[in-house]
């Protein structure tokens, strides 16, 4: 995990079930929405991986920090992280939305593929 979600570690796993354990989580901005998702928050968000679902979180201006939590799929609903080029992610969401996120910073995204 890096050093950003090593900081807001308690926040992020204070909306976790008890035995859910937090795989990565990462500042993200959304570049480019195919049939827009309602369930996302507008501009940037963080995401979360856990070994049972994707999590999203509002955050504060300038995504300093995880606040409440928007929204959540199980894997067995159909979301999906796919690698895309450029170190980007696409999230692929049940209603069958794609959504190519950009990490807020710079680094890859790929390590939150499954």
């Amino acid at each position: 995990m890096n050093a950003w979600a090593q900081r807001h570690r308690e926040a992020l796993e204070s909306a976790l079930e008890h035995d859910e354990t937090l795989r990565g989580a990462e500042r993200v901005m959304a570049t480019n929405r195919r049939r827009a998702s309602r369930s996302l928050p507008r501009g940037g968000f963080v995401i979360g991986v856990t070994d049972r679902r994707i999590v999203i979180w509002r955050s504060s201006t300038w995504l300093s920090r995880p606040l409440d939590v928007a929204t959540s799929w199980t894997f067995h609903e159909g979301v999906a992280l796919a690698a895309a080029p450029l170190g980007r992610l696409r999230l692929l969401l049940p209603d069958r939305s794609i959504v190519t996120l950009r990490r807020f910073g710079g680094r890859s995204l790929r390590h939150l593929a499954r």
